[in-house]
């Protein structure tokens, strides 16, 4: 199984894709506004199918320009997925208007020809808009 997260959207919402090897890749939308854990919402969606982390083969993660917090929840859980499962990681940057299944594909290959990152590192597409809750 892999694993595809896609943060460029700038509603806080992530693409997560997940597809078997040989099998077309399907996708459900991460909403940070209306679901508290990525982790948890990754979770639940395997739970719904055959699917386990336990069968994950690598994971490709777009490394962001979308929201602050969106980008920055999936650095975070595609690494500590990939510390914890040893599992292959990749970050890769979208060619010009390449569809998420486009990109996903792709990064597939490029993780079975033997193309790694060591990391994924958040890419903010701006300044955070962080605000102080005034008494």
């Amino acid at each position: 199984m892999w694993l595809f997260l896609d943060p460029r959207d700038e509603k806080m919402i992530i693409k997560v894709g997940i597809m078997e090897h040989g099998q077309e890749p399907w996708f459900f939308e991460y909403d940070r506004n209306k679901e508290i854990s990525l982790l948890g919402a990754v979770y639940e969606r395997l739970q719904s199918t055959d699917y386990s982390l336990q069968n994950l083969r690598g994971m490709i993660v777009v490394p962001g320009s979308g929201g602050f917090s969106v980008v920055r929840s999936a650095a975070v859980l595609a690494n500590s997925i990939a510390f914890a499962t040893k599992t292959p990681i990749l970050e890769i940057i979208p060619k010009n208007n390449e569809t998420a299944e486009e990109i996903f594909k792709r990064g597939v290959k490029m993780i079975e020809s033997g193309k790694r990152s060591g990391e994924i590192k958040p890419l903010y597409g701006k300044e955070p808009n962080i605000t102080i809750k005034k008494d």
